[in-house]
Order: structure tokens, then C-alpha cells, then sequence
């Protein structure tokens, strides 16, 4: 029994450490340049006015009329930036995998030890 339970405890503090992993690359991805509501207002309008026909030139001179970034900046920021956009978002699933793999075996670690419970009280 003793043996299981440090197992379960290290199997907790892995868990503890993934969580705190995961969080922090969330806040990575919340405070990434293609989450500010700047650069998801002009994407969503350009992509919009796109839809609706509209000229580069134009949805430019609008965009520069919001306060927004230009579709040239936007363009840039893609280019620059989409790697580290890419690699914290594979970042968060590889972490998510390994927190359910663990929580899986936290579950059946925790349904041995009250299967030998039983047998040790039926005994």
C-alpha cells in the first residue's frame, strides 16, 4: 500500500506541475498579439469588407480611418509572429494530452487501492 501511495502522490505532484504549465502558456496565448482587440477588430472587419467585394486600397483607407492596423501591418505581424502563435497553441495540447494520460492513470491507481481496500477488509 505504501508503495501506491507514493505513486499517487508523485502522480499528483506531475499533475500539479502540468497544470501550472498549462496555465502559464494560456496566459502566453491571452497576451499574444493576435488575441488584442486591435488586431482581431481589423482581421474581422478586412475579412468582412473582403467578403463584400471591397478593394485592398479601400478597406486600408478604412481601417487607417478606425485606428486599425493596416493589411500591410497585418500581413507583417503573420509573418512574424505565427510561429510563436503556432508553437504555444501545440505547446497547450501536447500538456493537455499528458494531463488526461495522467488523470487516467491517477483513476485507475485510485481504483486499485479500493479494490485491495475491500480485499484487505473482506479478508
Amino acid at each position: 500500500m505504501e508503495l501506491q501511495e507514493r505513486l499517487h502522490q508523485a502522480l499528483q505532484a506531475r499533475l500539479n506541475r502540468l497544470r501550472t504549465s498549462l496555465q502559464a502558456v494560456q496566459e502566453k496565448i491571452d497576451q499574444h498579439l493576435f488575441n488584442s482587440e486591435q488586431v482581431t477588430c481589423a482581421q474581422d472587419y478586412a475579412q468582412g469588407r473582403e467578403a463584400e467585394g471591397a478593394a485592398p486600397e479601400t478597406i486600408d483607407a478604412e481601417l487607417r480611418d478606425r485606428g486599425l492596423p493596416s493589411l500591410q501591418r497585418l500581413g507583417l505581424w503573420t509573418l512574424t509572429r505565427m510561429v510563436g502563435w503556432w508553437w504555444l497553441h501545440n505547446r497547450r495540447r501536447r500538456i493537455q494530452r499528458r494531463i488526461s494520460r495522467m488523470d487516467l492513470l491517477v483513476e485507475e491507481l485510485a481504483r486499485r487501492a479500493s479494490r485491495a481496500e475491500l480485499r484487505t477488509a473482506h479478508a
